[in-house]
């Protein structure tokens, strides 16, 4: 297979640099966006701030239910229970979780990441899927990072408990209006109001701020979807989730991403990843993890040295703004 049939290789070589353009590789981008008929899902993150992309376009081949199989047995190895989707949690702890207080906190908020070497095979391809990478390179630039991910929210009944409404963008008012970072996240079981879905605010992006205490909840929608959809949202629209009410847990993924001049939640660089996952993945999976920035190489910097942007650039503001405009071309800012 090569890259011109195989969707997986797509974008697995950054485009080339063409001095003069503010967002590097749009034409490349946008072609890709066209070949996978996501045009209608642009305009509804244009719009809205947020798009659901159906399961049969987000998760073929049953990308769904092998992930929710990968996230249960993690669980089933990290917490010593087997978890069943349409059952409650337990109300006591398992044997890896002894302190009751402990079971107790972590059903009040539970994430259940797996961590390097340990990464089943699935959320591998879970990243690399092509729709998800087309929506999110469009927002943010080929060279972004994978801020956080290789975990799941399992949340069961909690009624009364809104997770309130918040913006994950740089807190700067006014925030920037281009993209500095985005969510995606896979759908594991279905997303109802009773279900305790993900809701957001429309066109909420596009006010360029964090809601104000108690702002926006008249106007929340909430996500009604079937599990195996993709919903992608800017980093600047609002979203809470509603209580779950009905019996059954809730599950998801979410992969969090950003522009590389941000620090990720996750240091993903400097993380044990197995040299043969690197190797059965095209090149931008390591791109996504850190591990291939071009930033270190225009500002002089070796991995690990501790010298800071600005003095890799030297002291004239001329060498700096020279780099900072570079730089901006290279990674689609």
């Amino acid at each position: 297979m090569n890259e011109q049939t195989d969707p997986a290789m797509r974008f697995s070589e950054p485009p080339p640099y063409r001095p003069g353009l503010a967002v590097a590789g749009i034409h490349e981008i946008w072609g890709e966006i066209e070949r996978l008929d996501l045009v209608r899902y642009v305009a509804e993150l244009e719009a809205f701030g947020f798009t659901v992309i159906p399961p049969d376009r987000a998760a073929p081949s049953g990308l769904a239910d092998r992930l929710c199989a990968a996230v249960l047995d993690v669980a089933a190895e990290r917490w010593g229970v087997r978890l069943d989707p349409a059952e409650d949690f337990p109300s006591t702890g398992p044997t890896n979780v002894p302190d009751p207080q402990d079971w107790a906190n972590m059903l009040n908020r539970p994430t259940l990441h797996a961590d390097f070497p340990q990464i089943p095979r699935v959320y591998e391809e879970a990243l690399m899927n092509p729709v998800l990478l087309a929506l999110v390179t469009y927002m943010l630039g080929y060279q972004c990072l994978l801020s956080s991910g290789f975990g799941a929210w399992i949340k069961g009944r909690n009624p009364g408990e809104t997770f309130p409404l918040h913006m994950d963008g740089a807190r700067v008012s006014p925030a920037l209006a281009n993209a500095d970072c985005c969510n995606a996240m896979y759908l594991l079981s279905d997303h109802s109001l009773a279900d305790g879905a993900t809701c957001f605010v429309a066109g909420s992006h596009k006010l360029q701020r964090a809601p104000a205490h108690g702002e926006g909840l008249d106007e929340r929608i909430a996500l009604a979807a079937p599990a195996g959809s993709l919903v992608v949202w800017h980093g600047n629209t609002w979203h809470g989730a509603f209580p779950r009410t009905k019996p059954g847990l809730r599950i998801s993924m979410p992969l969090f991403f950003c522009r590389p001049q941000l620090r990720t939640f996750s240091n993903y660089e400097h993380r044990p990843i197995p040299q043969e996952m690197l190797d059965r993945n095209p090149p931008r999976f390591s791109t996504l993890l850190g591990r291939e920035l071009d930033w270190r190489e225009y500002c002089k910097l070796e991995r690990g040295a501790k010298t800071d942007f600005y003095s890799a650039a030297g002291s004239s503001q001329e060498n700096i703004g020279a780099m900072a405009l570079r730089a901006m071309s290279l990674f689609g800012a």
